[in-house]
């Protein structure tokens, strides 16, 4: 099996890239093969800033 493991935290060793890391050496032990991609590495990426555009009220 192949599985893409998506780090969507602006940080690449923070808490999230620990959990995935935890993850893959679970799939990696069963056979899988393992890619991690990290969304920062494809351009400018910031965290949440709190703006609510993301929100939609109705």
């Amino acid at each position: 099996m192949k599985a893409i493991l998506i780090n969507g935290s602006p940080r690449k060793k923070g808490h999230t890239a620990a959990l995935l890391d935890k993850v893959r050496e679970g799939l990696d032990a069963g056979g899988s093969e393992t890619k991690t991609v990290h969304l920062r590495d494809f351009g400018t990426f910031g965290g949440c800033i709190s703006c609510l555009a993301c929100f939609v009220v109705y």
